[in-house]
């Protein structure tokens, strides 16, 4: 498996991909914790074949590093996702602080602002 090319289809910068869904997001690093835990677990440091002991842990480490490397990733997207979204919010509120504090020149102003004040 490779990590970029995983990563990459789930990234909102690639033109190519879909915006992926947060929560779907959050299950996937969640799967691939527990995958890495999982494997941390099945899979010995050392293993005895007849007269032979082989490490494992290197094989073993390289593996629970892909799954732990695509869900710290995938938490960066999580991330980048909540800052665009966040900057999205913030240029509405200000948008909204600026009409509501305009000076109205006269009562039609004042109503115009009242009114969206009300929606």
């Amino acid at each position: 498996m490779n990590v970029e090319e995983y990563i990459k289809e789930k990234d909102p910068d690639n033109e190519d991909a879909e915006e992926p869904d947060v929560e779907e997001l959050k299950k996937d690093v969640e799967l691939h914790r527990q995958q890495a835990q999982k494997l941390k677990d099945d899979i010995p440091e050392f293993a005895t074949v007849s007269m032979f002991k082989i490490d494992c842990r290197d094989f073993r480490d390289h593996l629970c590093g892909k799954h732990t490397k695509i869900a710290e990733l995938e938490i960066e997207i999580i991330a980048k996702i909540a800052r665009k979204s966040n900057a999205e919010v913030l240029d509405k509120f200000k948008e909204m602080h600026d009409r509501i504090n305009r000076k109205p020149d006269d009562i039609e102003g004042l109503t115009a602002i009242k009114e969206y004040m009300e929606k």
